[in-house]
């Protein structure tokens, strides 16, 4: 029987091209006048979120792998026009994360992000439920040379310039500021306001950044913001 992973929906498919369906995996999807074809490899060193690849999401723990670079090559069409992707300066970051539970009362704000130093890279979660008592986490992943190091840090989000969803009824900050107990500090900024994916199931803004700041003495660069309030719904 084969076991490899293999999903096809209406629009999209995604699957394991290797045999043990993570070494290397392809994604395809295509709506009204765009469609995407993407291969990567599992190439880069994976991060263990919270340190251990274990952390509280929710009454039960989550499981987290994140792959920051792997090789990545495809192809984006746009109107009938395709755009190759140069492969030397394309990578792809895949998560894979799995539980028995999430926060169903609340909200968490992650965070992607890449440094000048390419060998550097973090996945920074801040989670609040709305349980009582109230359970927040805040911590930092980064990816080093010498292995993973787990940063707790406090998270502001900055509400004097915010973007509002007619779709979700929702107004999200468009930056962030993190501060970590050594002193360095992190501001992340939306690089445009409407970067929500409003569907019929699940809201979610998956915005790109624009980062300047230091972790552990590394320059940042850029990223992705993730925020999914679990009390929205349309």
């Amino acid at each position: 029987m084969d076991t490899k992973l293999a999903l096809d929906f209406e629009h999209v498919t995604f699957d394991g091209v290797s045999s043990d369906s993570v070494s290397v995996m392809h994604t395809t999807g295509q709506t009204d006048g765009i469609s995407y074809d993407i291969t990567w490899e599992s190439s880069s060193v994976v991060i263990y979120n919270g340190g251990t690849g274990t952390f509280s999401f929710g009454p039960l723990p989550a499981n987290q792998w994140s792959m920051p670079a792997g090789k990545t090559n495809g192809s984006l069409t746009l109107n009938g026009t395709e755009v190759l992707f140069d492969t030397t300066n394309s990578f792809t970051w895949y998560d894979r994360q799995w539980q028995d539970s999430s926060p169903t009362l609340g909200n968490w704000t992650w965070f992607e992000l890449h440094f000048q130093d390419p060998l550097i890279k973090a996945s920074i979660w801040a989670i609040d439920e709305n349980t009582e008592p109230k359970n927040t986490s805040r911590f930092a992943s980064v990816r080093t040379p010498d292995g993973t190091h787990v940063l707790t840090y406090t998270l502001s989000p900055d509400y004097s310039t915010t973007w509002y969803s007619s779709c979700s009824n929702e107004t999200y900050p468009l930056a962030w500021t993190l501060e970590f107990q050594n002193g360095e500090k992190l501001v992340a900024k939306s690089i445009r306001p409407d970067q929500e994916l409003c569907g019929e199931v699940q809201i979610a803004y998956e915005g790109f950044v624009e980062v300047t700041g230091t972790v552990l003495g590394n320059e940042a660069a850029y990223g992705l913001v993730e925020i999914v309030d679990t009390r929205v719904s349309i």
